[in-house]
């Protein structure tokens, strides 16, 4: 025994260099990944200054009419984009060492400013083409009054006109230009427009019966609506670009307080106690270092006891803690078949031929509880939220008991065209559940009550993908589109919306439903065949599902065959 009690020292204090060599090779790391968020943090801000100074360029230029400058300018800025601004493993790695709240302000700030650039890139595209098309009208139109003032010229050559009406009109009409050309004949729109434009309308409104002031009027006023509708584009871009320049200003600031903060942040383990006013916890504070190390050795020391003590064990106690060993994994084994058993609802282990189900929100009170049986019934989809505020009232009871009674759950958002499409998922993902393998993907619910204001449609399809793509993303289970014939044919019109399985309303009393034009190839996944089926005197929609119980259980498995979903990771926001 002498062997082992002097064995133990060296073995401990062995053990205590590596714990010591561990903690200063995390702190290294930790210190490491701090110097990368701030060099990270700095970049961002030094883009977000440059960004702010690059729009207040544009602005000025925006002010002097100088379009040409005003595009370089743009397209510079353009080329600055910020692929950092996307790094969402810079925040995980300093998930720990940072405040949640720093997280979230962080993030906010990305999100405002993505979102405010997005906007305006994608506004530049519609101004600048449009406006190429008016300043062509408008010169083309500026050209042909000039080319009627120089025919009259070459017509008379000096001669002098009567006192008629016309005459009066002539002579004035080409006054217009002669001061126009003694001033310098400037070609700049707000020049011409004020010297020629509008001098030309007025004189057409004091002779409206001379027989000249039919071509004139109907070039002046198409130079007219081009000059308005200019000065309409040029306020629309300069509120744009007033709104990305405000934006980036603010997270510059925001990440110029935060950078000095982040400085100064030590780098501690969760487990170290924080100062407090009590001597006796500012004592182990102080000097914790030497109690850990004290704790450490003696915890080392009866481990190895232990272990020596285990090692005498006879040849019996080790046959029979095998023997034990294996019972108990069988037992383990067992228990998991149950388990998974019990997972399955109970509802989706009869092998129909065709699968049925309702959907349900608020409207249709508590059905379920007043329902005596669902046997003929194997999922229910209950409506979650709708916009980015609503949600409804009975969601949550809703899904409880039909859990309860073994049917497979699905939850679906009412989509409103006027609200951010980022903003309306996260809505969407935080009312959600944890979804489980016998759960139904989330669903978006698309019709002509989702267009809440006017309507664009290829922004109508781009916002849907961001929607859709966000909650994939989050879940790992791609979602399903609820609309109806007429509306997708008309309004669905992306074809990248097609790879999302659909759940057609087509109320048409025939076998099979007719499909939209994006799917047509696809085919549906539900069919809500029925929006007045009566159960218990109470309206609600009927559906079935295409295909029978082993393609519905294949259906789920596929959905689900990704990574699980968490309330946490639904509402983290990166």
């Amino acid at each position: 025994m002498t062997i082992p009690f002097l064995f133990l020292p060296a073995t401990a204090a062995i053990i205590l260099v590596i714990l010591l060599i561990t903690q200063i090779t995390t702190t290294t790391r930790y210190k490491k990944r701090m110097r990368e968020f701030i060099g990270w943090l700095q970049l961002v801000r030094k883009w977000c200054n440059r960004q702010y100074l690059r729009m207040q360029q544009c602005r000025e230029q925006l002010e002097i009419k100088n379009r040409e400058t005003l595009q370089t300018d743009f397209l510079c800025s353009q080329s600055l984009l910020l692929p950092e601004l996307q790094d969402h493993n810079i925040l995980r790695k300093h998930s720990l060492a940072l405040k949640p709240a720093t997280i979230k302000k962080i993030l906010r700030i990305r999100d405002q400013t993505m979102i405010q650039q997005y906007r305006l890139y994608d506004f530049w595209s519609y101004y600048s083409a449009e406006c190429q098309t008016l300043k062509t009208q408008y010169f083309n139109s500026i050209s042909a009054l000039c080319g009627i003032n120089d025919q009259l010229r070459q017509h008379f050559n000096g001669k002098p006109t009567d006192n008629s009406p016309a005459g009066s009109w002539i002579q004035e009409y080409c006054s217009i230009f002669s001061e126009w050309s003694d001033k310098g004949a400037h070609k700049d729109e707000a020049t011409v427009y004020n010297m020629i434009i509008v001098k030309v309308i007025q004189l057409n409104r004091q002779h409206a019966n001379i027989p000249f002031t039919a071509l004139t009027n109907e070039h002046s006023l198409k130079c007219q609506l081009a000059y308005q509708h200019l000065q309409q584009l040029d306020s629309l871009l300069g509120n744009r670009l007033q709104d990305y320049a405000y934006s980036c200003k603010l997270a510059a600031r925001t990440i110029g307080v935060l950078c000095p903060k982040t400085r100064t942040i030590k780098i501690v383990h969760p487990y170290k106690p924080l100062p407090s006013n009590n001597p006796i916890k500012n004592f182990l504070y102080t000097h914790k270092k030497a109690i850990y190390r004290l704790v450490l050795i003696k915890a080392t020391l009866a481990l190895l006891l232990i272990l020596l003590t285990t090692l005498r064990s006879n040849q019996t106690a080790t046959r029979n803690s095998t023997a034990i060993g294996n019972i108990l994994e069988e037992s383990m084994i067992k228990s998991d078949d149950q388990l998974i058993e019990e997972a399955i609802p109970l509802l989706l282990t009869k092998p129909v031929t065709t699968v049925y189900g309702l959907d349900i929100s608020r409207y249709q009170g508590k059905l379920l509880n007043e329902m005596d049986s669902l046997d003929t019934f194997h999922f229910l989809i209950f409506k979650a939220t709708e916009g980015n505020e609503y949600t409804d009232p009975d969601f949550n009871s809703n899904w409880k008991t039909a859990r309860q009674k073994g049917i497979a759950c699905g939850a679906y958002h009412f989509f409103h065209n006027n609200v951010d499409p980022v903003l309306q998922a996260r809505h969407f993902l935080a009312t959600l559940p944890q979804l489980g393998q016998w759960d139904m993907p989330p669903i978006v619910d698309i019709e002509q009550g989702s267009l809440k204001a006017a309507t664009d449609i290829p922004t109508l399809n781009k916002n849907l993908l961001i929607f859709l793509n966000y909650v994939e993303n989050k879940t790992g289970r791609k979602p399903v589109i609820y609309t109806g014939l007429a509306f997708a044919d008309e309004y669905l019109i992306n074809p990248d919306l097609s790879v999302y399985s659909l759940w057609l309303a087509e109320y048409n009393g025939k076998t099979q439903p007719e499909l939209p034009h994006l799917w047509k190839e696809k085919g549906y996944i539900f069919w809500q065949k029925k929006d007045t089926y009566r159960i218990d005197s109470k309206n609600t929609d009927f559906d079935v599902f295409n295909g029978d119980m082993a393609a519905f259980h294949q259906f789920l498995h596929q959905s689900s065959s990704h990574k699980p979903f968490s309330r946490f990771q639904g509402t983290a926001g990166y």
